[in-house]
């Protein structure tokens, strides 16, 4: 925050919770980036999701996911996100693993009708496949790397589709400090006028471990 000849509020953070009983998973993640400069509101964006897996056995698994977003930048008052799907492990173990999966999503949203052209849905409805890949694996000594690819292209037609990527580096500096890189990548085929259909972010940190 700063005040005074300067008017700067950001505000950013994310929480994540799980709970593993037998062969139940149940996660929480939340997320939050707000930036403000006077009257200003440059950055509104904000996410809650649940997740539950049901463990067959070591290699498949089911994912059910509920999502409720906004994101200013994306003109986004509100999406929410239902989905299933069948998770199975193609190779690896703890150390390293090759994950695929296959499944359901409906998809609800609401943009906001300042920001759109004339003759753009304000409100729309999608049912979409939700496809993933998921890799992770070691790199040298202490480090790691991970990889997540989703496509979801609709039902409705394969010409409009969602794919994001998301890949992360995490490099020992000592016992208890590492050194994260994490890169992602998204692309809309069908983004609403004024908006690029790709977005990329970069962000580099510090992980402290205790205990």
């Amino acid at each position: 925050m700063k005040a005074g000849n300067t008017e700067i509020l950001q505000v950013e953070g994310s929480l994540g919770f799980g709970v593993r009983t037998g062969p139940h998973w149940v996660r929480v993640f939340a997320g939050l980036d707000r930036l403000k400069k006077g009257s200003d509101q440059i950055l509104d964006n904000q996410y809650l999701h649940l997740r539950h897996n049901y463990l067959f056995r070591e290699r498949l698994r089911t994912f059910h996911f509920l999502q409720l977003q906004n994101n200013q930048n994306l003109f986004l008052k509100r999406r929410f996100l239902l989905g299933s799907g069948l998770r199975y492990r193609l190779t690896g173990g703890t150390e390293a693993s090759l994950d695929v999966g296959t499944g359901v999503m409906w998809e609800a949203e609401r943009l906001d009708p300042e920001k759109l052209h004339p003759g753009e849905d304000e409100e729309t409805e999608t049912l979409r496949m939700a496809n993933l890949v998921v890799g992770s694996g070691p790199v040298g000594e202490g480090s790691r790397w991970t990889a997540v690819v989703y496509y979801q292209p609709a039902f409705s037609g394969f010409e409009d589709y969602r794919l994001l990527g998301e890949a992360g580096l995490s490099v020992k500096i000592t016992n208890s400090l590492d050194l994260t890189v994490d890169l992602t990548w998204r692309h809309d085929s069908r983004a609403p006028v004024g908006l690029k259909e790709d977005d990329l972010g970069l962000k580099t940190g510090i992980s402290l471990t205790m205990g």
